[in-house]
């Protein structure tokens, strides 16, 4: 198992409180961003999301010189709430590109965001010991093959489905 992308799921749900959840598909080695936002897709324009982060991904990557494999978007619906999903492959997905992503959202859809506001500690040992206890449990299980990782109330929280 690579653990780049047990740092990138991480950093990410603790630096990102944008993020409704990540998850890491290890088989697939695909990187799920998970955002929740208030209302329908046609009624707040969200549909044009998947054109604008298509846009900014194709010239991050020019810029990098790198060859990405995977970029898929999803979006469902339900009950008000529109969970908007961008699938990357772990690879070339680096917190840079995840730091655009959410600049995007954030200056376009800041005011449908849902969004956990509790500051989380970022310390490097916080991230540290999380990670090393995500590690244990992996090594104790036989069938880790995808992880979500998801802040509620100021926490982190790394499951392996």
């Amino acid at each position: 198992m690579n653990t780049a992308g047990l740092d990138i799921i991480i950093n990410a749900s603790v630096k990102y409180s944008e993020l409704n959840g990540i998850k890491y598909q290890t088989d697939e080695q695909i990187i799920a961003l998970k955002f929740a936002l208030k209302g329908a897709k046609g009624d707040n324009g969200f549909q044009d999301l998947p054109v604008k982060l298509h846009k900014s991904y194709e010239v991050f990557h020019l810029l990098c010189g790198s060859e990405p494999q995977v970029f898929k978007t999803n979006f469902l619906e339900r009950e008000g709430i529109t969970f908007f999903t961008l699938y990357r492959d772990e690879a070339t997905l680096t917190e840079a590109e995840i730091d655009l992503y959410i600049r995007i959202m954030k200056d376009e859809f800041d005011h449908c965001l849902i969004k956990d506001d509790i500051d989380i500690a970022t310390q490097d040992t916080y991230r540290k010991s999380l990670k090393n206890n995500l590690l244990k449990r992996i090594h104790k299980s036989r069938n880790c093959n995808s992880f979500w990782a998801f802040r509620s109330g100021g926490k982190v929280f790394v499951l392996n489905k």
